[in-house]
């Protein structure tokens, strides 16, 4: 993270799954956009408290 982006950058990740990347840019002082399609998944890095601005959002298609 550190090698490639710098505080205050915007991390994008399109396959968030557990939310590992978006997790270390919040640490690192990063912006970041974490997209997946399961409501599960985007929910599961924040089970404390959120970081401001978080709304998790997801692709609703069949099952969940």
């Amino acid at each position: 993270m550190r090698l490639f982006s710098y505080r205050g950058d915007i991390v994008l990740d399109p396959f968030n799954g557990a939310g590992t990347t978006t997790l270390v840019a919040a640490r690192e002082g990063r912006r970041f956009i974490g997209i997946d399609l399961s409501l599960r998944y985007c929910q599961t890095p924040w089970t404390g408290s959120p970081p401001l601005g978080y709304i998790p959002v997801h692709g609703k298609r069949g099952r969940d």
